[in-house]
Parts: structure tokens; C-alpha cells; sequence
């Protein structure tokens, strides 16, 4: 008797099954928190260079129309004045006293951003900015490799080793991965750790998929393939929800986190998978 045949005998998503399928949606949300949470992570902020007479603590606003003007050249391009160059001068009292701006301009080292909306992001932190704003494009990438990469390797893993421990692992794995991301020193560590967080998104994601449809019968397995997308988008309106109220980045990257720790309750409800169990010969199991 195919497994199919089983399924239609006993039932396709009666009450047990969908007491379970729908456990295994709700391990989609905290996914999409991970999946979305570079656009707030590493949001971009209007900046300029932070001038030689500023303090470390200088606010974006902190400039009057003058010194501005004679700070920094205007950028026709972006029709404001330039966030990345500034003039080359000592900037003295009798030179915003002479209020003509000096000839040579040159590139900033050191920033101010407005922190209106986000009290910090990694683009600020590190200065993702300028010359240097391509690391933010490639951090996202560097994540989508991750995600690519999982679903490989955990997809493999789950058919050797079966679902329900590689959902775990790839649990664990997400966990302190998102974790080390929101505590970590330099960028360079933080993208890994992101890309980490990528490949156990898909392990998450995919085992607890394949095990909810293969929990369901052939006839409801379209509906319950279109639902779990569905808790899938509540966790991109929760990301947003989530970032609009944690203003640093590295609380917000920590609490998309620890927001997934709940399934590790799991453990207690989520059965072997039935397929993979008749497939390797596990029938008593």
C-alpha cells in the first residue's frame, strides 16, 4: 500500500494533523523576522562628515545654513549638500567669519548621522557609507548564500538523518547564530554570522514544510502548501512591528532571535516523520 493510500484510509487533516500542521506554520514567522531583518538592521540614515571642531557626540542638525555652506559643496546630483566630502581647511573662526568656502574639497573620515528614526544600525556603526556602501549590499548577499547553501545541506541532512533532528539542530544553529550576530565586534563577523542565520533559516523552514505536508493527505496538500505562506507574511509585518519600537540594532537583532526560542518546546510534539520511517524500512516506529 503506498503511503498515499494510508493517508486517505486514516484521514487527510483530521484533528490531530491539523493540531500539528499548524505548529509547524508557526516556526515561518520567526524565519521572515531573519529574512526581512536586514532592511532594519542595516537601514540607511541621512549623514555628513563630522567636522574637526564637532564633538563625537555632534547631532545631524547641530549646523547652521552658514557653516553648512561652508563646509561641505553642494551635490547637484543629489540636489543637497555632499554626504561624503567636505571642504579641505582649518575651519577657524575668521575663515566662517570671511564666508567664502575654500577651493579643495576632500573625503570624510569620521561621520554624523540623524538618528531620528534609528537610534543605531550597523551602518552607522561601521560606517557603511560612501566608498564603503557597497559592504552593505554584499552583507545581504553574503545571507542569500547562506539560504541557498541550507537548503542544500540541510535539505540532504533531513533525508539521511530525518526531519525531526535536523529541525532541531537547524534550530540551535539559528539561535546562537542570531544571537553572536547582535553581539558581535566588526562587520566582517556579523556577516558571517548572518549567512549562518541564512543557511539555518532554510533548515527551519524546509523540514518543518516538507514534514506538515507530508502529514496532510494528497487532496489538502495545495491548501496547506498556500496557507503556511500566510504565517510566512506575519512574520514580515512583524518585523517591521518589532523595529519600530527597538531603535538599536543589535536589541532588535537579539529579539528576533530569542523569539524563536519557544520552539524548542517542540521537542515534546513533533513526531517522526511517517514517510521517511516506512521509506527506511522504521515500520514499528
Amino acid at each position: 500500500m503506498a503511503y498515499d493510500d494510508i493517508l486517505l484510509h486514516l484521514g487527510e487533516f483530521g484533528p490531530y494533523q491539523r493540531r500539528i500542521y499548524l505548529l509547524l506554520c508557526l516556526p515561518a514567522i520567526v524565519v521572515a523576522l531573519h529574512k526581512l531583518a536586514g532592511v532594519f538592521l542595516q537601514a540607511k540614515a541621512e549623514h555628513r562628515c563630522l567636522l574637526p571642531f564637532e564633538s563625537d557626540n555632534a547631532t545631524y542638525y547641530g549646523l547652521t545654513e552658514q557653516q553648512m555652506r561652508l563646509s561641505y559643496p553642494w551635490d547637484y546630483l543629489a540636489k543637497g549638500y555632499s554626504a561624503c566630502t567636505m571642504y579641505d581647511t582649518n575651519y577657524t573662526e575668521e575663515y566662517f567669519h570671511n564666508n567664502v568656502p575654500a577651493n579643495q574639497t576632500t573625503i570624510c573620515d569620521r561621520y554624523v548621522y540623524n538618528r531620528e528614526k534609528y537610534q543605531s544600525t550597523t551602518l552607522m556603526e561601521w560606517d557603511l557609507v560612501c566608498d564603503s556602501a557597497w559592504l552593505k549590499a554584499t552583507t545581504d548577499a553574503v545571507f542569500m548564500i547562506g539560504v541557498l547553501l541550507g537548503s542544500l545541506i540541510f535539505g540532504g541532512l533531513s533525508d539521511r538523518f530525518g526531519r525531526r533532528p535536523i529541525f532541531f539542530l537547524s534550530l540551535v544553529i539559528m539561535t546562537v547564530a542570531g544571537v553572536l550576530a547582535g553581539i558581535t565586534p566588526d562587520y566582517y563577523s556579523y556577516t558571517f554570522f548572518r549567512m549562518i542565520v541564512g543557511a539555518a533559516t532554510s533548515g527551519v523552514f524546509l523540514v518543518a514544510y516538507v514534514i506538515g505536508m507530508e502529514m496532510v493527505g494528497p487532496k489538502k496538500r495545495t491548501f496547506a502548501g498556500v496557507a503556511i505562506q500566510f504565517f510566512f507574511t506575519t512574520g514580515f509585518l512583524l518585523t517591521a512591528g518589532f523595529a519600530y519600537y527597538i531603535k538599536d540594532w543589535r536589541h532588535l537583532q537579539i529579539a528576533y532571535t530569542i523569539s524563536g526560542v519557544i520552539f524548542f518546546s517542540y521537542y515534546w510534539f513533533i513526531p517522526l516523520s511517517f514517510l521517511l520511517s516506512t521509506a527506511n524500512g522504521q515500520i514499528q516506529e
